[in-house]
């Protein structure tokens, strides 16, 4: 057997070894993330919830990176996931006979119409219909500018009032 010197003591070679190489670590920098199913869901809840990916990195106590290396499905379906849980829930609560729960999804069916309508303009509709607009609303400014262009019709004013009418000196605003 062949003998050599290691630090001072007398050390064996064992058949087919290697000798170790100093220094040399298991691995740099630091340990891998194990990813918990209850981190998942935490994830989801933060960006379902609109929290930006640095506060939700914030949160969690790790880097952005780190962040979107561990939770890149989570990030991405995260928010469309949470936001169908929370719709379920209250449809269901609203199926039960929770006033305010159908309220607010009767809500999001006219919201989600009128997103429609602007994503997907027919040729029957403007595009720039809006929920107010799809909803029926009209504000106080829009509803006295109405008023006051039929504001003459079917009185005895007549078309003194009338701003498209010949020689009238009104003038639209």
């Amino acid at each position: 057997m062949v003998e050599r010197k290691a630090r001072g003591k007398a050390a064996k070679a064992k058949p087919g070894a290697k000798a170790a190489k100093k220094g040399k670590r298991k691995s740099a920098g630091r340990p891998e993330i194990k990813v918990t199913a209850a981190e998942r869901e935490k994830v989801e809840i933060l960006v379902g919830g609109g929290m930006p990916v640095e506060e939700i990195a914030s949160a969690m106590d790790m880097a952005v990176n780190t962040l979107k290396k561990h939770f890149r499905l989570e990030l991405k379906i995260g928010r469309s996931k949470k936001r169908a849980e929370m719709l379920m829930a209250m449809f269901n609560s609203g199926k039960g006979g929770n006033v305010s729960a159908q309220k607010s999804y009767l809500q999001h069916l006219l919201l989600a119409d009128a997103d429609d309508a602007v994503q997907n303009p027919s040729a029957d509709e403007p595009a720039t219909t809006s929920a107010k607009a799809a909803s029926g609303y009209k504000s106080k400014k829009e509803a006295a500018q109405e008023e006051a262009l039929t504001a003459g019709v079917g009185s005895d004013w007549g078309s003194d009032l009338d701003p498209s009418a010949p020689g009238s000196s009104v003038k639209p605003n």
